[in-house]
């Protein structure tokens, strides 16, 4: 019975480990993201000490800056975080990821129907790359919509990795362990009368 319990103990541990971890690729603060405003459109553009807001239409403008470079090998889910008001709720918008020396991407999109007026997260989907790699040091967010005015604010760029299948294997199986265990283990009263 010792060791079923120490195997489960141990399905359990490992299964922690080998869940899908987040990289933060950039939190859009001044001192983490840097504008490139000879490549970003908005009419307005403001970069505060934790966010950067752009302010334009969903037609066509765009927000460019860099970061330092973040590896994200085996992270293949992008998410960003930020706020958004004003959009076309049908609005399509497009990230770049480019790698260090910017002759590389891969492209992600999303619709602005995700977003509300509070914070929220959007998990984009991967369009295509231009050939694979791992150092991220480049963004490029482009909106493609019918004129609508919008106001966005970014947060964070980040990036996580797919659940592999043993990972969800050995969760299943450490709490299925656990649940025999727990139901074979002996009952006792918590008083007796005599």
């Amino acid at each position: 019975m010792k060791s079923s319990k120490t195997l489960a103990a141990l399905l359990l541990f490992f299964s922690v480990f080998t869940a899908a971890h987040a990289v933060v690729l950039t939190n859009f603060s001044e001192t983490d993201f840097v504008v490139d405003s000879g490549s970003s459109s908005f009419s307005t553009i403001t970069v505060s000490p934790t966010t950067v807001s752009v302010e334009g239409t969903d037609s066509g403008e765009s927000l460019a800056g860099t970061f330092d470079p973040v590896d994200i090998t085996g992270l293949s889910y992008i998410s960003l975080t930020g706020t958004l008001s004003g959009a076309n709720p049908e609005s399509i918008f497009s990230v770049y990821l480019f790698n260090s020396t910017f002759d590389q991407y891969r492209l992600y999109s999303g619709t602005t129907a995700s977003f509300g007026e509070l914070s929220s997260s959007l998990t984009l989907t991967f369009v295509q790359e231009t050939a694979a790699f791992n150092d991220v040091a480049g963004f490029q967010f482009t909106t493609s919509g019918m004129g609508a005015p919008i106001v966005f604010t970014f947060q964070e760029l980040s990036a996580s990795a797919t659940p592999e299948p043993s990972t969800w294997v050995l969760l299943i199986g450490g709490i299925a362990v656990a649940g025999i265990i727990r139901r074979r283990s002996p009952r006792h009263a918590l008083c007796r009368i005599h």
